[in-house]
């Protein structure tokens, strides 16, 4: 999904991407240790593919820690379109 030059990945496509488990991708969600959205309970988390390019190129990641809130806004035609 690309929106605004951006392309957006599931938990499910990011951790596949990372090569962890899922549960694992979303306890860093929760944590803000990677940047994400949370859509709804039922849509789920949502990823900037830059993002995850970063925690594999070692900019961004599960480091410990307090950290800012890093959430960012997902574009309204991407909620709407679903995954």
């Amino acid at each position: 999904m690309a929106m605004d030059g951006e392309r957006w990945l599931t938990v499910a496509q990011a951790a596949a991407l990372v090569q962890v488990h899922p549960e694992t991708l979303r306890e860093w969600l929760r944590a803000g240790r990677l940047p994400g959205t949370l859509l709804n309970r039922r849509a789920g988390w949502r990823i900037r593919a830059g993002d995850v390019e970063r925690l594999l190129a070692g900019g961004i990641g599960p480091a410990t820690g307090d950290q800012d809130d890093e959430r960012t806004s997902v574009p309204a035609d991407v909620i709407a379109g679903g995954v």
